[in-house]
């Protein structure tokens, strides 16, 4: 039986606790494993006429003590302004290889300008390139291949986004039978409950 396989048995075997403590545990791992399955995961946000927005996002940290999730954005996208006019975002993972999906709710906060630079500064160049484009993300180009114009302000466009993580929805299909927890922060505690999947 595969590791993933052997850390649901024991879920199944446990309390919501446990499968909390998994939660985390694999997010952690995503933060620094690239090959992870939760590395990559939906940012859905929405926008001004209400319409749902949902985008795939790359996890760049996780504190587990705090409830928060980073991820990278550029100033001058629909998803930053849709986050400074509406706040509460959700979060989708789902790893195939252990048949789990988590779904989750919080809210979006901006790091100041100061922490962001911080970030800035230690980021490769060729991240640094996405944000140096002259033209704003979803701008309409004539040629897909056509070699980007520069911006000097790319650090400026620059900046990160946490994640305090409100409400979890734990969903594994099991071969032999689904189990559902859902985990909801009351008085800065969660408090889990198992659901019908």
């Amino acid at each position: 039986m595969s590791s993933n396989g052997r850390a649901i048995s024991m879920i199944d075997e446990q309390s919501t606790e446990a499968v909390l403590s998994d939660i985390w545990t694999r997010l952690v791992r995503a933060r620094h494993d690239r090959k992870a399955d939760w590395r990559w995961f939906t940012v859905a946000t929405s926008a001004s006429d209400g319409t749902p927005r949902a985008r795939t996002v790359v996890l760049r940290g996780c504190a587990p003590g705090q409830r928060r999730l980073d991820f990278h954005t550029d100033r001058r996208s629909a998803k930053y302004a849709e986050i400074v006019e509406a706040p509460r975002v959700a979060l989708h993972f789902l790893d195939r290889r252990a048949a789990m999906q988590v779904r989750m709710l919080g809210r979006a906060e901006f790091l100041s300008e100061t922490d962001a630079a911080a970030i800035w500064d230690r980021l490769p160049a060729s991240m640094r390139a996405e944000y140096e484009q002259a033209a704003t993300p979803g701008t309409v180009r004539c040629d897909a291949a056509a070699e980007p114009l520069r911006s000097v302000s790319g650090k400026q466009n620059f900046t990160a986004v946490q994640v305090f993580v409100t409400d979890i929805d734990w969903l594994h299909l099991g071969s032999s039978g689904h189990r559902r927890a859902a985990f909801q922060l009351e008085q800065n505690n969660w408090i889990g409950r198992w659901m019908t999947p």
